[in-house]
């Protein structure tokens, strides 16, 4: 198991609340549903993938972040 630095999972924790809060906010002013279970994951996943790779490229982030969103899913059986 991966021993992750205090201070750096609560910027991934900070990181994916920003990510949720921006989300919320470009929805609502679209008209859109509020973000769902897998929306949550994938900003989450997202986060810590940020974090942990020095380049990131948004087009992958966003790909990887919902591929683990999904298979959390999966894995919690919902």
């Amino acid at each position: 198991m991966n021993d992750l630095n205090p201070q750096l999972a609560l910027l991934c924790a900070f990181l994916a609340l920003l990510c949720l809060l921006m989300l919320v906010r470009m929805q609502r002013l679209e008209g859109e549903p509020r973000p769902n279970l897998r929306d949550y994951f994938a900003a989450y996943a997202m986060s810590g993938y940020i974090v942990g790779t020095d380049r990131p490229k948004v087009d992958v982030i966003a790909k990887v972040a919902y591929e683990v969103a999904d298979a959390m899913i999966k894995a919690r059986g919902a």
